[in-house]
């Protein structure tokens, strides 16, 4: 049943909210630098800034403080004024793509070392009866649809073996509030945090379809017995061609919604390999055009593993 609404909720908070964006952001400018001077640097955080503050009275209520999904609404709108000024400024979806992988990085080793200190295990957070109770709570809430842009999940009880448990997104706020704002492109990239806190932290995590190819649902599976992989290997891309998965998105890949790279064979869905045509035409694996009838922008890969480091003291240091 419809549950009143809000209408100045996030209005009423903008002056926090514009505080915390500022905080959110403060690993940008160590990522960008080397790349662009000062001065361009500033007018990006400017110009992100500024975005922000005009989508937060576009940022629908979803019940405040009483819903968990709140917070994460929020930070999916800061992400969504970070890509989209990024677009603004000629940076292509895959570029886009590598600077937020970096950047949640940040986020989630900060998180880590944060918690580890306070003598908290963080491969296994995620499978304590706190956290799973939680889960189970929001699931059962979220069947109220109080709100017309929550979310709406299901509870999954796992088997012990393939996976401990897990949950069904029926319906995603986020894909719904960005579809409506037309940047529907960049949902996948949204799902990022959830992976690399999984890759970070040391608990695997798996999904087999997405709401954003198609799919009736997200399915998420939380296993203690398999490692979410950091990069993509020759291993992972036979898994992903094997189990017919698209290596952008993570969701299983029905009939013949699919595309296969000419050069390396990396598996696409039909969705996410028309989305990276349009966008930069560049497969993410071997930089070969999708498509060799329009122009491509070929990607050159930055070894990370240094850099992440200093961008991580970096951080810690602001």
């Amino acid at each position: 049943m419809p549950s009143k609404i809000d209408k100045d909720y996030y209005i009423k908070k903008k002056v926090r909210l514009m505080k915390d964006f500022s905080k959110y952001i403060v690993s940008i400018p160590k990522l960008l630098k080397g790349q662009y001077d000062d001065a361009k640097i500033y007018k990006y955080i400017k110009q992100m800034t500024e975005e922000f503050e005009n989508l937060i009275p576009q940022i629908p209520y979803i019940g405040g403080n009483k819903n968990y999904y709140t917070r994460v609404l929020i930070q999916m709108i800061s992400n969504l004024a970070i890509f989209r000024i990024l677009e603004k400024e000629g940076f292509t979806y895959r570029e886009i793509g590598e600077l937020f992988y970096e950047f949640v990085d940040i986020h989630q080793r900060i998180r880590k070392e944060k918690y580890e200190k306070m003598g908290r295990d963080m491969a296994n957070y995620p499978f304590t009866s706190q956290y799973v109770n939680q889960v189970i709570f929001i699931a059962e809430t979220s069947q109220k649809r109080a709100f017309p842009y929550d979310w709406v999940l299901e509870f999954v009880e796992g088997d012990g073996i393939t996976f401990e448990y897990g949950f069904d997104i029926i319906e995603c706020g986020v894909y719904k509030i960005f579809k409506e704002l037309g940047a529907e492109k960049y949902v996948p990239l949204q799902c990022v945090n959830r992976i690399r806190e999984a890759q970070i932290f040391g608990y695997g995590v798996f999904r087999t379809q997405t709401l954003a190819t198609g799919a009736p649902s997200c399915d998420y599976r939380y296993t203690k017995t398999l490692k979410t992989p950091h990069k993509i290997t020759e291993e992972e891309i036979t898994h992903y061609r094997e189990k017919k998965i698209c290596l952008v998105c993570k969701g299983h890949i029905e009939g013949f919604n699919n595309y296969i790279c000419p050069k390396c064979e990396v598996l696409y869905c039909g969705h996410c390999a028309q989305s990276l045509i349009d966008l930069e035409n560049t497969c993410w694996v071997c930089n070969a055009p999708l498509d060799v009838s329009v122009p491509s922008k070929p990607f050159e890969r930055k070894d990370d593993e240094s850099s992440l480091k200093k961008n991580i003291e970096n951080a810690e240091e602001k």
